[in-house]
C-alpha cells in the first residue's frame, strides 16, 4: 500500500477510508482474540515455604488436651432375696402315733419262726417326724412277766433312722423270732415252751401291745 494517496479523489477521503480499514482490522483482531482465549487465566498465587519452624506443627488441641475419664457407669447391684428357709418338720408326739405289732399266725409249733409287722403310722393332721431306726424302735416277746426276746438282742443298732411321716401315712417293718430264749448281747437260751406269748412294741418311750399268741407242742 502506497502511504501517498493516489486516485481522482482528494488525499483526505483516502486518509478517512484507510483509518475506517484500520479501526475494522482491529475490531476483527479483538473478536478473534476474545473468542479464542478468552481472559487470560489467573496465576495461582504461591504461598512461600515456612521453612523448619512451619514444618513442625505444634500439636494440635485434641492431642494435648487431656482427655474427660470416662468412668464406667455403675450398674445397680441386685440383690438376689435368699430363699426362704423350709420351715422345720415338728417331732411326731406319741399321740399321734398309731404303732402295732401283728403276728403272721395265731398259733406256732414248737421251734417254729413267728413273723411280726410292726406298723407306724402318723394320724395327725400335718407332717411329723421320728426316729425310727433299730435304735429307737423294737419288738419284743412277753410271756406273762417274762421276757422272753427283744429284736436288739442279737441285732443291737444306734441309728436313730428319723423319717418324715405325711399325715395319715406309716412305715411297715418285718422283723422275725427264732422262737428262742434270748438275752441282751445275743445271748440265745432254750427254745420257747409250749404256751401264750405276746409281742410288744416300743417306740423311744412308747410302748403298745400287740398280737397274742400261742406255741404249741
Amino acid at each position: 500500500m502506497a502511504l501517498q494517496p493516489v486516485g481522482p479523489l482528494r488525499a483526505s477521503t483516502y486518509w478517512r477510508r484507510r483509518g475506517v480499514l484500520v479501526v475494522v482490522v482491529l475490531v476483527l483482531l479483538l473478536v478473534v482474540k476474545s473468542c479464542a482465549g478468552g481472559a487470560p487465566a489467573k496465576t495461582a498465587a504461591v504461598q512461600p515455604s515456612a521453612g523448619p519452624a512451619a514444618a513442625t506443627s505444634a500439636p494440635s488441641a485434641a492431642a494435648t488436651s487431656p482427655q474427660p475419664s470416662v468412668q464406667p457407669s455403675v450398674q445397680p447391684s441386685v440383690q438376689a432375696s435368699a430363699p426362704a428357709a423350709p420351715a422345720a418338720v415338728p417331732t411326731c408326739p406319741d399321740s399321734v402315733l398309731a404303732v402295732t405289732a401283728v403276728a403272721d399266725a395265731t398259733s406256732f409249733r414248737t421251734g417254729g419262726a413267728p413273723r411280726f409287722t410292726l406298723t407306724i403310722r402318723n394320724t395327725g393332721s400335718t407332717a411329723c417326724q421320728r426316729a425310727l431306726g433299730p435304735g429307737a424302735v423294737q419288738l419284743q416277746v412277753f410271756s406273762g412277766q417274762d421276757r422272753i426276746w427283744s429284736s436288739g438282742d442279737c441285732a443291737p443298732g444306734t441309728a436313730q433312722g428319723v423319717l418324715t411321716l405325711a399325715p395319715g401315712t406309716g412305715r411297715a417293718t418285718t422283723v422275725q423270732w427264732q422262737g428262742k430264749r434270748t438275752r441282751p448281747g445275743c445271748a440265745v437260751g432254750q427254745t420257747a415252751q409250749p404256751g401264750t406269748y405276746r409281742v410288744l412294741a416300743r417306740v423311744g418311750d412308747l410302748v403298745r401291745p400287740g398280737s397274742v399268741f400261742s406255741v404249741t407242742g
